[in-house]
């Protein structure tokens, strides 16, 4: 009983993963043929007819009105990679800590 419930559920499994590759092919004869859904265009990064663009300025400056000279915006950023050395060390010095207590602790109770 419990092969025949895996079994078909497998069956179950296959049916589903057929529907998507023939969803899938559908897609590419479409693609081949030069047929692109809207969709597919504007998250190409096309833009449609009649469509707008907006554009936001990312600049290092503060809100400061024109004619006064830019304030620089100060940021504090940490990369990712020093976060990880950051913590790598942190457990190091734990983990020390930890089995040096520990030791220190046998020996006591042993000694």
């Amino acid at each position: 009983m419990k092969l025949r419930g895996e079994f078909e559920s497998l069956k179950q499994r296959i049916s589903i993963l057929e529907q998507e590759n023939r969803t899938l092919e559908e897609q590419l004869d479409r693609y081949s043929a030069g047929e692109y859904s809207e969709r597919d265009i504007v998250a190409s990064g096309y833009v449609t007819n009649g469509g707008k663009i907006i554009r936001f300025q990312d600049d290092e400056t503060g809100g400061s009105s024109p004619g006064q000279s830019p304030e620089p915006v100060s940021r504090f950023e940490i990369d990712l990679g020093h976060l990880r050395i950051i913590w790598i060390m942190f457990s190091l010095i734990i983990a020390f800590y930890y089995f040096k207590k520990k030791s220190s602790g046998v020996d006591e109770y042993h000694g």
